[in-house]
């Protein structure tokens, strides 16, 4: 039966039953208009998993009212007309309830806008009452609303959040660039960074490179990181003379003690940068100690005043840092001594190390310091040292062990073990008319490992034509073969089964890896010079400045 229906067979009962039943309503004894009345919010409240248990309650309902049902036989039209009455009354309740929701909505959607997409997924509201007679206020929310409601929800906190990450990346930085400052890797045998930022490389303080500038011949170029015309890089507003000895340990960047206009003072502190700008000074020397340490005379002290700094190693989580530098003289610019020490920043300790020329590197692996002496043959010949090693207990800088090798090409420390390629020259000579005239020097290679801790070594390959750079990179051995015939490659190196793994290759030369990092490796050579990143060549022409 439809609604109208139902009201059209309510309208042609006499009206002596009508009145009967609106004046004189029998009372609900058994709760049987509630239950209905209950029932219907509820099965409009619960969402459709819950089928099973609303036909349930539904079942206990209809047999409460049983009893009331019999109780009534006797009138049946009487008790028809109150149980239309009834219906017709709970109906009224409902549509009034719906229609109430429905012009509540409206008034709140016109009242707040950002509400309205909320307002579609408004929980349902069933009213109850608790043990003690109270209304309680029963929230229950359907699995596609709640969905709903989480996509709104979420929809309007994002684009509030975008704001806030921009206010953190600052609009310049030191040098002037746009965005933060990150470094990308380290300066081979230097402490010197490659840096980037959103529109440059710089290369230490010296140079930068643009991401966007190229030149004639289509490549990037280095350029000085000073653009003022006509600087002479000697005054405290130009960025090369202030950033040219910049310095990093791989994590924090140092720059040499400039006074309050700029220049370079006497005091020749190194300065911590902070990724915010801000500066502090991270150590003070005591000069007159260093230059007793290094064995200068008395009536000579005061000639040695000025510190350039070339080295600062973290040295693991000690706390400790190595510092090198050399002490100039002021009577002439050939004059210098060594100052290599270990030092402290939360107790300010200094621990003096032997004031020579050396190459330092710390290996995490073994927690130890080692110091490179290189005693080279000549001039000239920057390859094939003679190399004495030191290593140094980074708690006290005791001397806990000393190797030497000969004909040391290139060498890398990891986890206590040297690895390195030695060079070995042998003379082809040259036959003429059956005599000797001259002849021709070919060199052969071996690559070797020597175990500081045990002090034994072994021959990892040998009779190797091709030369090798041999270079730290994120705790592996990266090889550079500068190959006679054939293709240049840069490749990781596994000593353990000397397998290879290439990540690039070039028909061109390979002279020498500047920097390697696991995000950036830069190379210079014949052609085939600049960054390579992801296994890609950004291919640079590198200046002299």
């Amino acid at each position: 039966m439809k609604a109208r229906d139902l009201f059209d067979a309510f309208g042609r009962l006499p009206e002596s039953y009508r009145l009967e039943a609106l004046d004189s309503p029998e009372q609900d004894a058994s709760g049987e208009i509630n239950a209905l009345f209950a029932e219907t919010i509820r099965r409009q409240s619960e969402p459709d998993t819950k089928e099973i248990k609303t036909t349930e309650n539904r079942r206990i309902a209809v047999r409460d009212v049983q009893p009331t049902i019999r109780k009534n036989t006797q009138n049946p039209i009487r008790n028809l007309t109150i149980g239309l009455t009834a219906v017709a009354a709970v109906i009224a309740v409902t549509v009034g309830v719906m229609v109430w929701r429905v012009h509540q909505e409206t008034i709140d959607t016109i009242g707040n806008p950002a509400a309205s997409s909320v307002q579609s997924a408004v929980t349902e509201i069933s009213p109850q009452t608790d043990s003690a007679g109270m209304p309680v206020t029963e929230t229950t929310t359907t699995g596609d609303e709640a969905q709903s409601a989480q996509s709104a929800e979420v929809t309007q906190i994002e684009p509030s959040a975008e704001p806030e990450l921009a206010a953190q990346i600052p609009e310049t930085n030191i040098f002037g660039g746009r965005g933060a400052l990150s470094i990308k890797g380290v300066l081979a045998g230097l402490s010197q960074p490659i840096l980037e930022d959103a529109d440059y490389w710089y290369i230490g303080g010296r140079g930068r490179i643009s991401k966007t500038k190229v030149n004639s011949n289509g490549h990037y170029y280095e350029e000085l990181i000073c653009q003022t015309p006509g600087c002479l890089h000697n005054m405290a507003d130009c960025l090369r003379y202030r950033y040219m000895n910049m310095l990093t340990d791989g994590e924090v960047l140092y720059e040499q003690m400039v006074d309050q206009n700029g220049y370079w003072n006497d005091d020749d502190s190194l300065i911590r940068i902070n990724p915010d700008g801000s500066r502090d000074v991270f150590f003070w020397p005591d000069k007159e100690m260093l230059r007793k340490n290094a064995g200068v005379a008395a009536d000579q002290a005061y000639n040695y005043n000025n510190i350039e700094y070339y080295d600062i190693i973290k040295l693991g989580t000690s706390g400790s840092y190595l510092i090198s530098g050399q002490m100039l003289s002021t009577d002439s610019e050939d004059e210098a001594v060594w100052l290599n020490l270990i030092y402290t920043p939360e107790t300010e300790a200094t621990i003096l190390l032997p004031a020579e020329a050396a190459s330092w590197q710390y290996d995490a692996g073994s927690n130890r310091l080692y110091g490179a002496h290189h005693n080279r043959k000549t001039m000239r010949n920057i390859r094939n040292d003679d190399v004495d090693f030191s290593v140094y207990d980074i708690n006290t800088g005791e001397v806990v062990g000393q190797s030497s090798f000969q004909g040391v090409d290139s060498y890398v420390i990891l986890d206590g073990k040297l690895y390195y390629e030695q060079g070995t020259d042998t003379v082809e000579p040259y036959i003429l008319d059956g005599e000797e005239n001259g002849g021709r020097i070919n060199t052969t290679y071996s690559l070797k490992v020597y175990d500081f801790e045990t002090e034994q070594g072994q021959v990892l390959q040998e009779d190797i034509t091709d030369s090798m750079q041999l270079i730290e990179c994120g705790g592996r051995l990266l090889c550079s073969r500068h190959a006679r015939v054939g293709k240049d490659q840069l490749f990781y190196l596994n000593p353990e089964d000397m397998s290879e793994e290439v990540i690039f290759e070039t028909p061109n030369t390979i002279q020498f890896v500047q920097s390697a990092s696991p995000d950036l490796i830069w190379i210079s050579g014949n052609f085939a010079g600049g960054f390579i990143i992801d296994g890609e060549l950004i291919h640079i022409d590198f200046g002299n400045f």
